[in-house]
């Protein structure tokens, strides 16, 4: 619900704002669903933590983490 949500509200300031061809900067792993979503014209993905190493991280989330990524 969250994800659909999501990107109905970035095309919506997409189309108001007369994007096109954004840029899409991403800063966590788990917004990787939005990449191909808006005909960008450029996706960075800025990897600002290592999400891995959260303290009481389990192994199962840091693979899909690392998977994510």
């Amino acid at each position: 619900m969250t994800r659909t949500l999501r990107r109905a509200l970035l095309l919506w300031a997409m189309r108001r704002l007369g994007m096109k061809r954004p840029i899409i900067w991403l800063s966590r792993p788990e917004m990787g669903d939005l990449v191909e979503q808006f005909h960008e014209y450029l996706t960075i993905y800025h990897v600002v933590d290592e999400y891995t190493a959260y303290q009481g991280i389990t192994e199962e989330l840091a693979a899909r983490v690392r998977l994510q990524e």
